[in-house]
């Protein structure tokens, strides 16, 4: 057979007969051929290495021992997914590396969410398996770095999806999880620095984020929020941050106060932050009740909640939005 313009060699020949022997001992799989013309919905054809319906899923095997244009391997992609058929590029085992591959092998592999299929020769126990040499991103001193991993993979574990790709291991998803990750340890560690920095340092980190507090919260005040961050944190920690108060229910007393002559209302940010972070700790100061009266009295005001920090908050106070993000 003449493939891009190549004759078969004896090893293509060899390694096609052998996926076909390996298959056709796993009972998964139905109807098997080799190099059986495949046409398509457009009466077009191709003829793949082999073909097989695996799970009741229409799945062809291309060998890629040998240099293929780009150019053929996105129309052999985009004609199989045309067909509503699976196609795995399989790679000479002799190459179980990224660096051994050639430029244009990768042109499969980086799509594939860099996955590279290898052959496994080794005898099979009535399970087809492949050699998976996939890339993992892992977080390393806060940034991403990433390492090539080898896996026999039994072939009933690769993940077939809706647009007819398959893989084992999900590069881009797991890489966006890590970078979210990475993004919310930033705003753990700005908690951190918050509680023990002067009122010129808070000022400073707040302008570290300004391209956020600007870009998605309304009519930032710095004051406003910096005192409301102030009050939020005094609650997690359990200690009066930003202000000389002995307990943390002199800040409360003191903040709630003065919210109800503002513009803006945040009193549901303290109350709901009492229940999540410090219900004990508050209940214990709080031995007059005056606390519990000042809350009961600010609620019967019907203040409405503002919500122009939520993106910013939702950052730094996850816990308050748990709720929120289950009724998703």
């Amino acid at each position: 057979m003449v493939y891009n313009g190549q004759k078969e060699s004896p090893r293509h020949d060899r390694l096609k007969n052998l996926i076909a022997e390996q298959i056709s001992k796993d009972e998964r799989f139905k109807e098997i051929n080799v190099e059986k013309r495949f046409v398509g919905i457009c009466k077009d054809w191709r003829k793949p290495d082999v073909s097989a319906i695996f799970n009741g899923k229409k799945v062809v095997f291309e060998l890629q021992l040998n240099t293929t244009f780009l150019s053929v391997i996105t129309e052999r992609n985009l004609f199989y997914q045309d067909n509503q058929t699976y196609i795995l590029w399989v790679f000479d085992h002799k190459r179980k590396n990224i660096d051994d591959m050639r430029f244009m092998e990768k042109d499969i592999v980086y799509p594939n969410h860099h996955n590279a299929f290898f052959i496994n020769e080794a005898v099979n126990d009535g399970q087809f398996k492949l050699f998976c040499y996939y890339e993992e991103p892992n977080i390393v001193d806060g940034s991403i770095e990433n390492v090539w991993q080898l896996k026999e993979i039994d072939f009933g574990d690769l993940t077939f999806s809706a647009d007819f790709q398959v893989y084992w291991f999900h590069y881009e998803k797991k890489k966006k999880s890590l970078l979210e990750e990475i993004e919310q340890n930033k705003f753990l560690e700005f908690g951190k620095v918050w509680r023990s920095a002067s009122y010129e340092e808070r000022s400073h980190l707040l302008d570290r984020y300004s391209h956020i507090l600007r870009g998605q919260c309304k009519d930032f005040n710095f004051h406003e929020l910096s005192n409301l961050l102030d009050c939020l944190y005094s609650i997690k920690f359990k200690e009066p941050i930003g202000y000389k108060y002995v307990r943390v229910v002199q800040l409360l007393h003191q903040y709630l106060g003065k919210d109800t002559g503002q513009d803006s209302h945040f009193g549901e940010y303290v109350f709901k932050s009492i229940r999540v972070y410090a219900h004990d700790h508050i209940k214990k100061e709080d031995r007059t009740k005056k606390l519990s009266a000042k809350a009961i009295d600010y609620r019967k005001k019907g203040f409405k909640q503002s919500d122009k920090y939520d993106p910013f908050l939702k950052r730094l106070f996850p816990e308050l939005f748990l709720e929120e993000m289950k009724n998703r």
